[in-house]
């Protein structure tokens, strides 16, 4: 499924209770609702990007994918290629 082109970005601390799971997945779908797209920020770990992806979110970024890089080194890998963890999405 591709994101729609605006896209909600919720700051919620990644869900470890069931509460605090239906909490994010009542956001995505008001977002989906909306007609808005979603990024989830702050994926360290596979089972929180799968988590995260079930719940219906459209993308999932963080330090499981990548560490922070500057523009620079960011400009490189996106014109020679990216090697991150595709595990995800």
């Amino acid at each position: 499924m591709s994101a729609p082109a605006r896209t909600a970005q919720p700051r919620i601390l990644m869900a470890r209770t069931t509460s605090s799971a239906r909490l994010v997945q009542t956001i995505v779908h008001l977002a989906n609702d909306l007609g808005l797209g979603t990024v989830a920020e702050g994926a360290q770990k596979v089972e929180q990007g799968e988590v995260l992806r079930s719940l219906g979110c459209h993308l999932v970024q963080g330090y499981y994918f990548s560490k922070p890089v500057p523009v620079a080194d960011l400009e490189r890998l996106l014109k020679n290629g990216i090697e991150v963890n595709a595990s995800v999405g």
